[in-house]
Formats: structure tokens, C-alpha cells, sequence
């Protein structure tokens, strides 16, 4: 028989409070003019649990009599030595309906069961540290359970004060633990001190890491020895404002550049979408998997720690290669144990109604179908002699349906999704996001803004300089701006202003938007009217010669980006950066022009090489976008799925080689 080994647990022990409020709808309570709540929970309901590393452990004694040898779950970190016995019930209190340790109690102390769990073993690392809570406000309204607010109390992290990195007496001996888990939130349990002296005690033991920091010093100490990384989505998705990691069941080619970088034998990335991307299986092998995301948004607490823990069961007494049938099994049980506690009764029946889907196959195919999609004509030759094809959602995977493949283009759309991500995160946004965008004529500005609204939930309102005919018509832009941000006073507007450059009046526009921008207030005949901060896109195009008042103009602005070629490739600094950029370009012309073509006949399905040439060998420095346009709408006589060149051009030559259009992943 196999001997039997043991998983310590070792990070931030965070006791999470749970408050479901109602409102208190009387005279007397409202008399101050302050919302007034009231607690909605029963004496049998649960009102505690235990977050961060306190929420693996739990998730970990839970599947632990699932597994026929059974470990010990050895739990250290800081918490008062006082609570020690209150957080080894929270571990069990879920299971054991006897202990009343979770339960809302209106009394001052807690009421425990008569015995602790087996199975579990916590000692604090310093006997006077205080022990982290967390109380969560939330009240039930139309749309499910919302949280009004969240209360951290926890003790300050002084750093004068050195602390003991000695472990506590009492842990198992060196050939007992085979597991170390690793769960940080920052909050001072984890230095690199106690991770060199963990090291020291296991040296053969294989190490989870879950940690919210970027890059913590003490990685370096173990990182041969890492098994899992996991990456949450507070410490990935600042980089990549879309949300989203995938493009269907495929890797974007911001999440393929994000995991060719990552080395080591598993790196997991989450997103709050419920989205998996990774290299597993020491980095052979690419893993996508998305899980079904609850209609309320409460049960999403937790899901990173319970897929930690979940991975961590699987591979704890079995190998370490994962399989697609092992990460379904870990979905589901972080699926299980993910969310406030709640009871049965009022659980997302949305989640048992859709299976995880999970996706593990050779890194080296990401590797091969991104290269091939990201040059030439992005054609990839079909492995099995059949039709090469070309993924035209490949074109547009950061953002879907903007095409950009050129990498300066990418890096200023992926920006200005990380300003507005910030702007319609913030509360209470002191001043507007303004942004000067500047593009080739045809690119594609106005339809950047939609999908960029569209994305940020942000009500739209588009206006064009050269519709209007007087200066006046600006005082009616701003009167739209402010009826719309009355009649939705919880949504944010997006402003997009087309043709800045144009003049109104033999004047140019720009010191009309000054005030809005900086003071948010307009004058219409003496009155002074205001406007809330929003984001306002100004579309534009390359201008040689610029004025004082249009230098002026965007200095005041938040960010100035450049989309168009020619500051494309100037911005370029060497000979082999620029002839990417022209490459790219010309890259983005075949995508472009595919897209166009499946947008406007929706039962194609393949296309002349021949066709795809020509977009490809249109001149970029020439703002081909309207040509392509063009094109493609002159073509005739489309039929039976098929397109070539002599549906442009009936005297061209016949295409000798057909490309199948796969529009999405």
C-alpha cells in the first residue's frame, strides 16, 4: 500500500462576514435622510465562511473523503492563536449541521459543535497576530443579489517591525507533506522569509501558487519545484481589458502572447468570466476550458481558490499530467463550492444546466496556426491535404471585430481598453477620459467606438463635424449629451466626434470642447449647464501642419492615439520593424477585405487565393480601406458559396486555388 501524504496550506486566512440587507421602509428609520437596512438572515443560516487559504483548506477537507488515502490538511498562517478553534469548525461547518460555528447567532459569542474535525491541523505563525475579516453588504433587488459594499478589517502592515520566520512546532516531518499550498492576497502571511524556511523543511515536496501579486521575490526559491501556477483574474485581466480570453473555444493572440512567455510545468490564467487558458503538461500542451458563469454574480466568490483547490486534490495522489476528463472534474467541483453559502433552495439553477467545456491539445499547434495566421496572407495549410483556410476571426481576437494585426496597432487599441476599463471602474471618476484618435480615412473610427461601447457598456452618442453647418449645432451635441446622461443616470456615455479636424464657420471646433472636458459645463445664451464626466473620442485624421490652438487642444486631452500607417511606421525603429509594419499592413487588408466578404454574403464559404492577393498587394500608404470596401461590393454573380476573382473582374483568370473562410473559432 501506498503511503499515505499530507498537503500543507499556507497563505492568508481571511474570515469572510455575510450581511443579506432589506431596506427598512418606515418614517421613523429615514428620518435622517440615510438609507436604513435591516439583517434579513435567520439564526439557520449561514452568515461566516472562510476565504483565501482558509477557503482551499475547507475546499480541500471537503474532497478529501472522496480520495481512498486520505491526507492530512495542515494549515498555518496568521490569525489570532485565540480563533484558532473557530476556524477549524468554519472547516467543517458546512458538512456537520450540529456546529453552528457559520450560523447567524444573536448572541455576542459562537456556539461550536463538541469535537473538532479530523483530517485538519491549523497553527497560527505568530500568537498576537490579529485575524483578517471581511464583511460583505449585499441586498437582493431586480437583478439577483447585488453587493453594496465590502469592509476589509485588518491589522495595518507595518514593515519596521521584523517578525519571526521561524515555523510552528507541531508540523509533520519532512517526508510527510508532499503538497505545499501557496495562497497569498499580499496581506503580510506570506514572506519570502516563511517561503525559504517551508523550502528548507520540504525539499521534496511539489509547491501550488496562487499569489495577487505580480512578481513576488520569493517565486525565485521555488520555482523548479512549482507544479501549478495559477493566475486569477485581479492579477491578469488588468492587462487585457477585453475580459475575455478566448475567441470561442480558441486562445485570442493576446492570450497566445501572453502564455508564450510563461515557463515552467503549469501556468493556469482565469478570467471573472469563468474563461481557463493555460500551458500544462510542462508546457507541451495548451489548455482553453470555460465553465458556466451563474446568472448572479454573489456565487462567482470564491471561484479561483475552489479551482485551486480542486486541481490540487486531483493531483495530490495521482500524476501530474492533467487530463481533460481531471480538469472537467476540477470546473465542476469549483463550480460546487464557489459563492456565498446559500442554501440549496435559492442555488443558480443556471449552473446545472451546462457542462464545463475543456480543450487540451500540443502547444506546438497554437504555435504553428498563430505563425502562419500572423503572416502573409494569413493562410493555414490543412494538415490532412485538404483546403488551407483562413480564420478570419483571427484578424480581430483582442477586440472581436476590429481588425488589428500590425503589433502597434494592437498595443494602442489594448490601452485605450485598459483607460476605459479604469474609467468605468472608477466610482467616482473626477474628470472625463478624452482621447484623440487618429486613423487613415476609412479605417474603421466610428466603428472602433461602437465596439469599444458596446464592450464597456457605455450608451453610444456619435456626431460628425461635417454634417454640421454652424457653430451653434456644437451647443446641440452638448444638450444631447447631458438629455441622455438625465434619462440614464446609472450608465456612462461614450462621445465619438468624427472629422475634429473640420472647420465650422471658417473656424476650427476644438476650443469649443475645452470647458466640457475640463470644467464639465457648456454656456447656451448666458446659462451655464453641466455635464457629468464621460468618455469622449475625438476621430481625426493626420494632419502635416498643426496650429497653436489644435497643439493646445491635445495637450488637454488624456491620451493622443495613432492608428493610422504612416505613424505606424514611423514610430517603428529599425529597417526590420518598419517592413513589419508593412507586412502587418498589408495582413490586415486580407482580413479586412475576408471579413467585408462573409459580412456581406453570408453563405460563402470559400474564396479565390487569387482574390485575397489582391487586397493583400494593395499599396497600405494609400488608405486602401474604402477601395477594398469597394471591391467588395462590385462583386457578382456570387453564388454557391464560392467567391473569386472573376466575380470582380469577369475577364481575370480562373483561380486555381480555393482558401475556406472559418468565420468563428
Amino acid at each position: 500500500m501506498a503511503e499515505v501524504t499530507d498537503i500543507l496550506v499556507a497563505g492568508d486566512w481571511v474570515v469572510d462576514e455575510y450581511w443579506y440587507l432589506v431596506r427598512q421602509h418606515s418614517e421613523i428609520s429615514s428620518h435622517t435622510g440615510f438609507v436604513h437596512y435591516r439583517a434579513s438572515k435567520k439564526p439557520t443560516e449561514r452568515v461566516l465562511d472562510l476565504c483565501s487559504a482558509g477557503h482551499v483548506a475547507r475546499v480541500l477537507f471537503s474532497l478529501r473523503p472522496l480520495e481512498a488515502k486520505s491526507y492530512t490538511i495542515w494549515g498555518i498562517g496568521d490569525w489570532n492563536a485565540g480563533d484558532t478553534e473557530h476556524l477549524e469548525h468554519l472547516i467543517h461547518a458546512g458538512a456537520a449541521p450540529e456546529c453552528q460555528a457559520s450560523l447567524a447567532n444573536y448572541s455576542l459569542g459562537r456556539r461550536f459543535c463538541d469535537h473538532r474535525p479530523e483530517g485538519i491541523r491549523l497553527f497560527p505563525l505568530h500568537q498576537d497576530a490579529q485575524t483578517t475579516r471581511v464583511v460583505r453588504l449585499y441586498r437582493s433587488s431586480g437583478s439577483g443579489i447585488e453587493q453594496l459594499n465590502r469592509v476589509d478589517w485588518e491589522s495595518p502592515l507595518d514593515s519596521s517591525t521584523k517578525r519571526s520566520a521561524a515555523l510552528p512546532d507541531g508540523l509533520p516531518s519532512t517526508d510527510i507533506v508532499k503538497s505545499v499550498v501557496i495562497h497569498d492576497l499580499c496581506k503580510g502571511g506570506i514572506t519570502a522569509e516563511l517561503i525559504e524556511a517551508l523550502n528548507e523543511r520540504y525539499p521534496s515536496a511539489m509547491w501550488y501558487v496562487r499569489t495577487k501579486s505580480t512578481k513576488p521575490e520569493w517565486l525565485k526559491v521555488i520555482k523548479k519545484k512549482i507544479a501549478l501556477f495559477l493566475v486569477g483574474p485581479e492579477v491578469a485581466e488588468p492587462g487585457n481589458p477585453w475580459g475575455s480570453w478566448l475567441s470561442g473555444k480558441k486562445i485570442s493572440y493576446q492570450s497566445f502572447s501572453y502564455l508564450r512567455k510563461i515557463d515552467g510545468k503549469a501556468t493556469i490564467v482565469l478570467s471573472d468570466q469563468r474563461e481557463v487558458i493555460g500551458r500544462v503538461n510542462d508546457g507541451q500542451e495548451c489548455l482553453t476550458a470555460k465553465a458556466p458563469m451563474p446568472n448572479d454574480s454573489s456565487l462567482q466568490v470564491g471561484w479561483p481558490s475552489a479551482l485551486l483547490a480542486a486541481l490540487v486534490h486531483i493531483s495530490h495522489n495521482t500524476a501530474n499530467r492533467l487530463e481533460q476528463h481531471s480538469m472537467e472534474q476540477a470546473l465542476l467541483w469549483a463550480q460546487e463550492h464557489a459563492g456565498m453559502p446559500v442554501d440549496d433552495s435559492s442555488a443558480d439553477d443556471s449552473l446545472r444546466s451546462e457542462n464545463p467545456v475543456v480543450v487540451i491539445e500540443p502547444w506546438d499547434t497554437q504555435e504553428s496556426e498563430w505563425t502562419s495566421a500572423m503572416r502573409d496572407m494569413g493562410i493555414i495549410p490543412a494538415g490532412d491535404g485538404g483546403l488551407s483556410f483562413l480564420e478570419v476571426w483571427r484578424g480581430a481576437s483582442d477586440l472581436p471585430g476590429y481588425v488589428a494585426c500590425i503589433q502597434g496597432k494592437r498595443d494602442a487599441v489594448i490601452d485605450i481598453g485598459k483607460r476605459l476599463r479604469a474609467f468605468t471602474r472608477s466610482a467616482d471618476p473626477a474628470r472625463s477620459l478624452s482621447i484623440l484618435l487618429q486613423a487613415d480615412p476609412g479605417s474603421g473610427k466610428t466603428h472602433l467606438a461602437k465596439l469599444l461601447a458596446q464592450k464597456f457598456d457605455l450608451s453610444l452618442q456619435s456626431f460628425d463635424i461635417t454634417t454640421m453647418l454652424h457653430r451653434d449645432d456644437l451647443l446641440d451635441l452638448f444638450d444631447a449629451i447631458a438629455t441622455e446622461q438625465a434619462n440614464n443616470p446609472n450608465r456612462r456615455v461614450l462621445v465619438f466626434v468624427d472629422e475634429i479636424n473640420s472647420s465650422l464657420d471658417g473656424a476650427g471646433v476644438y476650443g469649443a470642447f475645452l470647458a466640457p472636458l475640463e470644467q464639465g459645463v457648456y454656456v447656451r445664451r448666458g446659462r451655464v449647464f453641466s455635464l457629468r464626466p464621460c468618455v469622449w473620442i475625438f476621430a481625426g485624421t493626420n494632419s502635416e501642419s498643426k496650429t497653436e490652438k489644435v497643439s493646445d487642444f491635445e495637450q488637454r486631452l488624456t491620451a493622443t492615439v495613432k492608428l493610422d500607417f504612416k505613424s505606424l511606421s514611423e514610430s517603428a525603429r529599425t529597417d526590420t520593424a518598419r517592413q513589419d509594419v508593412r507586412q502587418k499592413a498589408r495582413l490586415e487588408q486580407v482580413y479586412l477585405g475576408a471579413t467585408m466578404i462573409q459580412q456581406r454574403y453570408r453563405d460563402v464559404e470559400k474564396v479565390g487565393e487569387s482574390l485575397l492577393r489582391t487586397f493583400f498587394d494593395l499599396p497600405s500608404e494609400e488608405s486602401p480601406a474604402r477601395k477594398i470596401r469597394k471591391s467588395v461590393e462590385e462583386l457578382r454573380n456570387v453564388q454557391r458559396g464560392v467567391v473569386t476573382l472573376q466575380n470582380l473582374n469577369p475577364d481575370a483568370d480562373p483561380d486555381l486555388r480555393l482558401i475556406k473562410l472559418v468565420g468563428k473559432a
